[in-house]
């Protein structure tokens, strides 16, 4: 069972802590595991999902002009007897922090996700 798209990402966020502080920066590397559990089965033929493991990864990288570059991917899976369960999502996203008040940002970002 495979998903395949390609969406233009707008996402808006506001964080807790200003761009401008001198110790705060949006450059980050983190990774992911754990699992999904579905609200309602997954049925596949005679095979019944209840939900899938999960791994991801991350990076963003924040410049000096404070432009953000962020990159990650994350794959779901899970196998039975004669079928299997994959999803795949890939984003890479550009963004820029605006400083609202002393500890808080509006971050715009504008990016490519595929799934």
């Amino acid at each position: 069972m495979y998903l395949r798209n390609a969406a233009l990402a707008l996402a808006m966020t506001i964080v807790g802590t200003s761009a401008n502080a001198s110790n705060f920066s949006y450059t980050y590397l983190q990774g992911n595991v754990g699992t999904l559990d579905f609200d309602d089965p997954l049925i596949i033929g005679n095979e019944k999902y209840d939900g899938a493991a999960f791994l991801g990864a991350g990076a963003s990288y924040q410049s000096e002009q404070d432009v953000t570059l962020e990159a990650s991917i994350s794959r779901a899976f899970n196998e039975g007897d004669n079928s299997e369960l994959k999803s795949t999502e890939i984003a890479v996203l550009g963004g820029y922090p605006i400083p609202i008040e002393e500890s808080i940002d509006v971050y715009p970002q504008f990016g490519l996700v595929r799934t």
